[in-house]
């Protein structure tokens, strides 16, 4: 068993939260993810917290060692990082803007989107909901904190 206390010290040195655009409508996923070249110690932490590994090799470096990661998307994310939140500390202000995204992004459709008549090519209107302007503009400011806060990482005083 791997303590919560051991992941958040990992996952503080070795992993990344980030926001992605998925999909055809573009929404915008929570990432959670842990890399380490040593896919065994990924495994064991997937048996106990979930995720999803992915490996590859390192493009020509062929006596490099592959790099693997293990992931999270919205809320397998978002529980794993709860559960690691209260001994997080380098990565404690991501933890805390992905938990606030996913608290918008639970918000109902009605308040989020409009829904909009289509005319399909069988000749029935159909209707979609299409995030409005507003909402858009909520996301990036969402999507560039989350990377003003990767990208300034911590200073610790």
């Amino acid at each position: 068993m791997i303590s919560a206390e051991y992941i958040a010290g990992f996952f503080d040195g070795e992993g990344c939260i980030d926001f992605k655009r998925t999909g055809q409508a573009r929404m915008i996923a929570v990432r959670a993810a842990l890399t380490n070249t040593n896919l065994e110690f990924l495994k064991l932490i997937q048996i106990q917290y979930g995720g999803k590994i992915y490996s590859k090799p390192i493009k020509g470096k062929p006596h490099w060692k592959n790099w693997n990661a293990l992931t999270w998307i919205n809320s397998e994310a978002i529980n794993f990082l709860k559960l690691i939140k209260p001994y997080a500390f380098l990565k404690l202000d991501q933890i805390k803007l992905a938990e606030e995204y996913w608290e918008f992004s639970q918000t109902p459709k009605s308040m989020r989107c409009e829904n909009i008549l289509v005319l399909c090519k069988d000749g029935k209107n159909r209707s979609i909901s299409m995030r409005t302007d507003e909402t858009l503009v909520i996301e990036q400011e969402f999507k560039d904190r989350m990377h003003d806060l990767n990208r300034k990482g911590i200073a610790l005083q």
